[in-house]
């Protein structure tokens, strides 16, 4: 009896790291409110409620815990539209990513549930679904996994759209995440510093990778990332040089003068040239005026 009473507890715990107890506190506040709290809130509300019977000492509890857990789950459809999802079979994939679509509309599919998805690095289609949510939900409680994701990603269609959604929750939680992937790592008094190893590490693909980075931070930087922007304004790539040039004039940012003197002289590429005689002719001179 005690053996299986030490059982049914570790298995209390072992389920209940994979669960959220604090649904308890995020369905009362619905509740509180009068909102319809749906029906994947009641069964993970049900599942923790079964991990902490059968944690809680005595056969009784471990019985009611027992029937918690054979309850009807959402989960189990939308375990099983996962594997659909990546299964390979064109037809069945598509009607997985349909109906988890409907699920997210019926408000049956909730942002947490969604960020999960992120975790599943072996299969892209579900990973691009969880992107495409982001975009549409715009939640913070999917924004840490797909900034995680996005680091760890190295198919470079994703990144796009992983670049492309995080443009779209117009927040700027994803900078760090997108400097991370390019090779820039934050020190502990909240500077940037380049990250050799990584640089290294990406040095074939890295331009791919770059290039559409920088186009996403050419609307969201600032004076903040002012060694960044210098460093990579040197970038032997003309697309990275030429987005850092517009990042600068789009979000008017007086650094590197001298380097854009010397760009406007001496680019190999016509278009940069005239993106730094711009600057110099619109930003530098204003501030000559003023």
């Amino acid at each position: 009896m005690v053996i299986l009473q030490v059982l049914f507890s570790g298995y209390g715990f072992y389920k209940i790291r994979t669960n959220d107890y604090n649904i308890f506190f995020f369905a009362e506040a619905e509740l509180s409110k009068k909102n319809i709290v749906v029906r994947e809130v009641w069964e993970e509300l049900l599942t923790v409620s079964g991990c902490l019977l059968m944690i809680i000492p005595g056969l009784t509890s471990d019985i009611l815990g027992i029937l918690l857990f054979q309850h009807p789950r959402m989960n189990a459809d939308i375990d099983n539209y996962i594997k659909l999802i990546g299964c390979g079979d064109p037809k069945l994939s598509e009607n997985a990513y349909n109906r988890l679509w409907q699920m997210e509309e019926n408000k049956e599919l909730l942002p947490e549930t969604i960020a999960k998805f992120f975790k599943y690095k072996e299969n892209p289609v579900l990973i691009q679904y969880a992107v495409e949510a982001l975009g549409r939900l715009k939640d913070p409680a999917m924004f840490s996994g797909a900034a995680s994701a996005y680091t760890e990603c190295d198919d470079l269609l994703l990144q796009q759209s992983f670049l492309e959604n995080f443009r779209l929750t117009e927040s700027d939680y994803f900078i760090d995440a997108v400097l991370k992937k390019i090779g820039f790592k934050k020190t502990l008094l909240g500077a940037y510093k380049k990250d050799e190893g990584r640089w290294q590490k990406m040095a074939r693909s890295h331009r791919f990778t770059l290039v559409p980075a920088v186009k996403y931070l050419q609307t969201c930087v600032t004076q903040k990332y002012e060694e960044i922007l210098l460093f990579l304004l040197e970038n032997p790539d003309p697309s990275v040089r030429f987005n850092v040039l517009l990042a600068i004039s789009e979000q008017k940012i007086l650094i590197g003068k001298e380097l854009i003197e010397k760009i406007s002289r001496t680019d190999p590429h016509e278009t940069n040239k005239r993106q730094a005689v711009f600057i110099l002719e619109t930003m530098y001179s204003e501030q000559g005026k003023s």
